[in-house]
């Protein structure tokens, strides 16, 4: 595989990858230092081991992704209307209130341009198109198309951002997107606000943003106060780049935030970035392009502040290509916006990753775009992986409340996991599952002990064989 090391070094990339060096610009944002020792405060939520944060040590583990399973009724949603083109795609769904899942999805047509559309569904799986009578085509309105462009050709590229708490009821969406507006130049960000996710009205003042790509996602969080908006950046090398607005349409503090580099394939760039917050960080699905093959597929990130970002488990891809010659999304996947948590029955709950998937090259003409889900375990972004050999995992000194230790792990047949305080006889009899798939795990202590409380910093032993440990919880 050819790498960028000396192609950089050179100042020039090999013919036919289709990628030359970008110009250079503020370096990209390092991720903050983490003393090595030293007591580290825990929070409520699960501590993910997408890092060594509050490892000290480890022995005989390896840190790999959790691949999401694809579900057999794949793909779930289809263009069937004369309205969606050859394709669909860009799926951002939400849960509302009464379990209802909606889904905001874009469409795709040479001839006729983009579209932002709009259906419904009960399981997530089976997805109805409301007829909304908000925008005419072809004489009729009786159709579930929410927005059209004013000027682009090109895939009207949403992003949406539901917003419960804004003191203006006619805000409660929030929608960027990109068109070509007028008096601009080249592709451009504006923003639309609904109070209801249906009927949108176009900010007055667009566009919001103008130095930009064409693709981007909102942070389902603000950092700060701020709403966070993460973009492809308009230079040789595709990039994500980061702004940030208090008010959803001043935009600005831009930042490169993910690049590829010496360690990347000479033919590696990055399309986008859907970025979410989960367990207290961020977690950012890259949509990782491979200019030479025309294919794209996704590596996973992490970051614990939403500006300095690391790919995570060694740059393995996250969620690869559809495998076989005939499969839908053999070429390319695009994640959704951001991942939906539901209940799976009996007190578990999962992960659902909706995606876009294409069965040619990026570049060619003659293709179809279809929507898929694949499902996560809880916690199952990354996981430390112990084989028949027993492996330690040493935390540093934690400070926490709450009165019982959780741990989110698979264990396989002939596999075990034991919790021991280091330098005290305080030791773990066994793990009590908490749901019905054994993922979920009370450690109970030996007759006689608890977990220590209010005597300062704790550090813990787990030791494991067959197993993969995803976190570790106080509550």
């Amino acid at each position: 595989m050819i790498r960028r090391r000396g192609l950089l070094k050179s100042g020039v990339l090999a013919a036919g990858f289709g990628a030359v060096p970008r110009p250079r610009v503020e370096p990209q944002t390092p991720a903050p230092k983490v003393p090595a020792s030293g007591p580290v405060r825990v929070s409520s939520h699960w501590q993910l081991f997408v890092d060594d944060h509050i490892l000290r040590t480890t022995r005989g583990v390896t840190r790999s992704v959790n691949y999401p399973v694809r579900i057999r009724e794949n793909p779930i949603f289809e263009h069937a209307e004369p309205w969606e083109g050859y394709a669909v795609g860009i799926p951002q769904v939400l849960e509302k209130s009464d379990g209802t899942l909606e889904m905001f999805y874009g469409t795709y047509s040479l001839e006729e341009g983009p579209r932002t559309c709009y259906a419904t569904s009960r399981d997530g799986i089976r997805w109805e198109r409301p007829t909304l009578g908000l925008v005419e085509y072809s004489g009729s309105k009786q159709n579930n198309i929410l927005l059209v462009p004013e000027g682009t050709k090109d895939a009207m590229l949403h992003s949406i951002y539901r917003d419960p708490e804004d003191p203006n009821p006619a805000r409660r969406y929030k929608m960027l997107y990109f068109d070509f507006f007028a008096g601009s130049k080249t592709i451009a960000l504006g923003a639309a606000f609904s109070a209801d996710g249906l009927v949108w009205s176009k900010h007055r003042g667009n566009p919001v943003y103008e130095d930009t790509g064409d693709t981007g996602s909102i942070l389902n969080v603000k950092v700060g106060g701020k709403f966070v908006f993460f973009h492809k950046a308009r230079l040789p090398v595709r990039s994500v780049r980061r702004i940030e607005s208090a008010d959803f349409v001043h935009w600005a503090g831009e930042r490169m935030v993910l690049y590829p580099d010496e360690l990347d394939a000479a033919d590696c760039e990055f399309y986008g970035m859907s970025a979410f917050e989960y367990e207290g960080i961020y977690l950012g699905l890259i949509w990782v392009y491979h200019t030479y093959p025309d294919t794209l597929d996704m590596q996973l990130a992490w970051s614990r502040d939403s500006v300095r970002w690391q790919r995570a488990a060694a740059r393995r891809i996250f969620m690869p290509r559809g495998r076989s010659p005939e499969a839908w999304d053999r070429y390319q996947i695009y994640p959704g916006a951001y991942p939906v948590v539901r209940s799976a029955g009996s007190g578990g709950a999962e992960i659902w990753l909706y995606y876009e998937g294409w069965n040619g090259p990026h570049n060619q003409e003659v293709r179809q775009g279809k929507i898929g889900l694949a499902k996560i375990r809880p916690q199952g972004f990354v996981f430390l992986d112990a084989s028949d050999e027993e492996a330690v995992v040493e935390t540093r000194p934690l400070e926490y409340a709450g009165k019982d230790l959780l741990v989110s792990a698979d264990i396989r047949a002939g596999g075990g996991i034991t919790v021991r305080v280091p330098g005290t006889e305080i030791v773990s009899s066994h793990l009590e599952p908490l749901d019905a798939k054994g993922q979920i795990h009370k450690v109970a202590w030996a007759p006689g002990q608890t977990l220590p409380r209010g005597a300062g910093p704790v550090s813990f032993e787990i030791r494991m064989r067959r197993a993969h440990l995803f976190g570790i919880r106080f509550q």
